[in-house]
C-alpha cells in the first residue's frame, strides 16, 4: 500500500527504474542486498532525484524488515542514470536494531557527491546547490577523504 502511494509520487520524476533484490546468506544473520537505478527526467534537478532516491530507499528498507522477519541487515545501493551516464548516488547499510532506534536514511548512508558532476547536473568546479531539507549530508564527504578517495574521482 505504502509502496504504491510512493510509486505514484515518484513516477512523474522517473523515466525508467529497475530494482534488484539479492538475498545473501550468512551463518549468523540474514542480509538483504538491494540495488535500484533511477533515471532522471529531462528537467529534473539533482535535489529532486536525490529526494526520490531517498524516499525509495526508506520504503525498501522498511518493507524488507516488515515482510522478512529473519532479515537482520539491509544494504541498499542507489544508482542514478541521466543522458546515458550512470553513477552511484548513495549506499546505505543498516541493521534491524539500528533502524528501529533511528529510521532515518541519512544516518546510515554514504553519499557520493561526485554523482552531481558525473550525471551532468553541475560543472566541475561549481559550488553545489544547498541540499534539500533533511538531507544536508548529501554533499559531505567522509571525513579524512579528499577527492582521491571518492570512487568517481579521475585524475587523467
Amino acid at each position: 500500500m505504502l509502496l504504491s502511494g510512493l510509486w505514484m509520487l515518484i513516477t512523474p520524476f522517473i523515466g525508467v527504474a529497475s530494482a534488484t533484490f539479492t538475498p545473501a546468506q550468512s551463518a549468523l544473520t540474514d542480509i538483504r542486498q538491494i540495488e535500484f537505478t533511477l533515471t532522471a527526467q529531462d528537467r529534473q534537478s539533482f535535489t529532486d532525484l536525490m529526494q526520490s532516491a531517498e524516499a525509495w530507499a526508506v520504503d525498501a528498507i522498511q518493507r524488507t524488515f516488515v515482510q522478512n522477519p529473519t532479515v537482520q541487515n539491509v544494504s541498499v545501493k542507489i544508482l542514478g542514470e541521466r543522458n546515458g551516464q550512470t553513477s552511484p548516488l548513495f549506499f546505505s547499510q543498516v541493521s534491524r536494531a539500528e533502524w528501529q532506534k533511528q529510521p532515518t536514511i541519512q544516518s546510515w548512508t554514504r553519499y557520493f557527491d561526485s554523482a552531481r558532476f558525473l550525471l551532468g547536473f553541475s560543472k566541475l568546479g561549481s559550488a553545489p546547490v544547498a541540499a534539500a531539507a533533511g538531507s544536508s549530508s548529501v554533499y559531505l564527504r567522509v571525513a579524512g577523504q579528499g577527492q582521491e578517495g571518492d570512487p568517481g574521482f579521475r585524475d587523467d
